[in-house]
């Protein structure tokens, strides 16, 4: 479990544990799409196309 969720497990899960899950989710989602913008930034520079990094970058 991520250190943001895991300090405040009890407080977060007493009450609203669908959005506590649902926001899990999310964060994850997150992290994910951020991975796969990095890979695309690394290749755009790996095949000389500035630009087009500097545009995944962004995201």
């Amino acid at each position: 479990m991520s250190k943001i969720f895991a300090s405040d497990q009890k407080s977060i899960l007493g009450g609203y544990p669908v959005t506590a899950e649902i926001l899990k989710e999310a964060y994850i989602a997150e992290l994910t799409a951020h991975e796969h913008y990095n890979g695309y930034c690394l290749k755009a520079i790996e095949e000389d196309y500035p630009n087009l990094a500097y545009f995944f970058r962004a995201f």
